[in-house]
């Protein structure tokens, strides 16, 4: 696994997630998906292919450092 980690904010979002998707199919990265809401199928399903997820909403500069 590389040590270059994208992260995502949106990751469940239409944008967001095709980002998600095209870095998935690329391959060498590390994605970490940023979602507000933590709990929405879409966002699971990141979570169930072994993607980082993390909930926020991507406005606080310690929200994006600890993801």
């Amino acid at each position: 696994m590389s040590n270059k980690i994208i992260t995502v904010l949106g990751a469940t979002g239409n944008q967001g997630g095709s980002v998600v998707r095209a870095l998935l199919a690329q391959g060498g990265y590390q994605v970490r998906a940023v979602t507000r809401d933590a709990t929405k199928k879409a966002a699971q399903d990141l979570l169930n292919l072994g993607k980082q997820l993390r909930g926020g909403s991507g406005e606080s500069r310690v929200e994006l450092v600890e993801a």
